[in-house]
């Protein structure tokens, strides 16, 4: 290597890690960081600041479908509709809910005769039950326990051989 005295700061660089540093900011750069850094809240490192902004709009992984529920809801102008986050079990205390809802959707759940039971409990007469199904079936599925009773199977990834079950409570 030559004298490292003789070489500018960029032929350093280049020689030592291979690559040259950044160009500087232009002046586009520079006005764009000044825009950020006055419409930005809070002080200190632009970065920072814009990575606390974004992080407000960050749904946590736990209620994206929730989220993704309730702003269907929003736009498709259904009315009476609600979004419950909660399982289902810890629903069932509430006498309101006992056949009082036209469709109740559940996913990642054990497909069993109990849950099934608890489940239909929450519907009127008529109402659906939406089940997202993975690959594994359960007999269940074709022939749920009564008032319940299958009413069709949509294909949804084909891919991850997922589907929706919708079963209906019989009127009585």
């Amino acid at each position: 290597m030559e004298n490292p005295r003789a070489l500018s700061f960029d032929e350093q660089a280049r020689q030592v890690f291979g690559m040259a540093p950044p160009p500087p900011a232009s002046a586009g750069q520079v006005r764009a960081l000044a825009t950020l850094n006055r419409l930005l809240p809070g002080r200190g490192d632009v970065t920072a600041r814009l990575a606390a902004w974004r992080a407000r709009f960050v749904i946590p992984e736990g209620r994206r479908k929730a989220v993704f529920l309730r702003e269907a809801v929003r736009e498709l102008g259904l009315r009476d509709a609600d979004v419950e986050t909660s399982r289902f079990e810890e629903l069932l205390p509430r006498a309101e809910l006992h056949e009082a809802l036209d469709l109740v959707s559940i996913r990642a759940v054990r497909i069993e005769t109990r849950t099934l039971n608890t489940l239909q409990a929450f519907l009127r007469p008529g109402g659906k039950l939406l089940l997202f199904r993975g690959s594994s079936k359960s007999e269940l599925e074709d022939s749920p326990p009564p008032p319940l009773a299958w009413m069709a199977t949509y294909p949804l990834v084909d891919s991850l051989h997922s589907k929706l079950i919708v079963l209906s409570k019989s009127r009585v």
